[in-house]
């Protein structure tokens, strides 16, 4: 009987062993502990598009498409209304008048079209506006046209033209001298033929990388690292920052790498410096992709640290990189350290007053748990059971979601078998003393 009781007992025990064994947590696919996440980020050019419109005013005072080929009289003043119109980035404009008849015989005087406004000042053959047009912003040049009174009888039946012609040039880092005879310095303009696009706003989003531990991993907040930045212009130089935290109650190591998702001369152009803190870890051009991983910090609970960035664009760009796009992947790769979480930090300093739990700064939230029962609960703990008392004890060494120790996993899978062969061999004990005392 003796024998026969002890290998059923021995049955039991593997039995148990196996349901304990499928009741720990799931470890998520990174095994040993290594997290990833990666951010699409794009930069674009802007470009400079205006638009040049001719109008006129029906009998209600509405604006209408000018009329051509209009008759009129020496000493007259035609009304004719020619307005610029900005449909891309803030530009510097300014305006050339040519005219033209037919044999040439006709006279053209300087006060035939002059601007109104105190907005436009007039140096060699320019007419220049003295303020920046922005985005979406119409600045009016001329209402009206003054036929010359010199003109005679026999210079009627004679058709004459005049041509008007808007140039502009990015208003960002470009700075006009208007008491100068040339006050654009002898920029060439160039013609825009890119049209089709969309037009960004700025979005002024904070960015940062958490590591939240488990199956949350590592967690980012916003899409695109360059947005805040909406369309750059030759000559700029824009900064920005990502915060690196880290909100497990593990030690993490926090590490960098670069991969291009397209191809283009824009990457080749574009200067980037990355820094961790004051430590420069990558300072090239965008197209070099950092294909080696840069360790960026280790982060205990609480910990963070913060990645700054800094883009110039070459003044001299023109506009065959018009709207042109430059994007990039950051991939950013958290390791859980099997030895940190309580020493000292390295690489980043305390993001707040918190408890030190695996659940971030300044919280009193711990690291999950499996479930404990109460009193409440059907199967009520009792402190006298021994097969309660085992598991109870059991709870509290079974790996939380996220461990990498696969030594502790497996002395935590021996543990348990010993606690039930223990308990039931106790529990089995009992009741044979029982039975004897009956």
């Amino acid at each position: 009987m003796k024998r026969k009781w002890k290998q059923k007992r021995l049955a039991a025990a593997a039995a148990m062993v196996i349901v304990v064994f499928s009741a720990i947590p799931a470890v998520p696919a990174m095994a040993a502990g290594s997290y990833e996440t990666q951010v699409p980020s794009e930069i674009q050019l802007g470009a400079v598009d205006i638009m040049l419109t001719e109008t006129e005013t029906d009998e209600s005072r509405k604006e209408i498409g000018a009329t051509h080929g209009r008759l009129v009289t020496p000493g007259a003043t035609v009304e004719d209304i020619v307005r610029i119109t900005n449909r891309a980035n803030d530009v510097w404009t300014r305006v050339k008048i040519g005219y033209h008849t037919e044999g040439g015989e006709l006279t053209f005087t300087d006060d035939m079209i002059s601007p109104d406004s105190s907005d436009w000042i007039q140096r060699g053959e320019y007419w220049y506006c003295t303020h920046v047009l922005e985005k979406g912003e119409a600045e009016e040049f001329i209402r009206e046209i003054k036929i010359p009174a010199t003109w005679s009888s026999k210079d009627a039946g004679k058709d004459f033209k005049i041509n008007i012609r808007a140039d502009a040039v990015q208003a960002a880092n470009f700075t006009p001298d208007f008491q100068s005879d040339d006050p654009w310095f002898g920029t060439v303009i160039e013609a825009f033929t890119k049209k089709d696009t969309v037009w960004q706003t700025n979005q002024s989003q904070a960015f940062s990388i958490s590591f939240e531990g488990g199956a949350e991993g590592l967690v980012k907040t916003g899409d695109n690292f360059f947005s805040n930045w909406g369309h750059l212009l030759p000559g700029d130089t824009v900064s920005d920052t990502v915060k690196l935290a880290n909100h497990y109650a593990k030690q993490v190591s926090l590490y960098f790498r670069t991969e291009n998702a397209s191809e283009g001369t824009l990457l080749k152009q574009l200067q980037i410096c990355i820094k961790n803190g004051d430590t420069v870890i990558f300072d090239g051009k965008l197209a070099d992709t950092m294909k080696e991983e840069v360790l960026l910090a280790k982060l205990n609970n609480g910990d963070e640290t913060q990645l700054s960035y800094t883009i110039s664009v070459p003044k001299e760009l023109n506009n065959i990189y018009a709207l042109e796009n430059a994007k990039t992947t950051w991939i950013f790769r958290a390791q859980l350290n099997s030895s940190g979480g309580s020493g000292g930090h390295s690489g980043g300093h305390k993001g707040g007053s918190g408890s030190g739990n695996g659940n971030g700064p300044g919280t009193e939230k711990k690291n999950p748990e499996l479930p404990t029962q109460d009193s409440s609960q059907s199967g009520t703990v009792s402190p006298d059971n021994p097969i309660d008392k085992a598991i109870d004890t059991i709870k509290k060494y079974v790996p939380k979601m996220g461990d990498d120790n696969v030594e502790t996993t497996a002395l935590c899978i021996m543990g348990m078998s010993g606690f039930l062969l223990l308990a039931l061999w106790s529990d089995k004990k009992k009741k044979k003393k029982k039975i004897g005392k009956n």
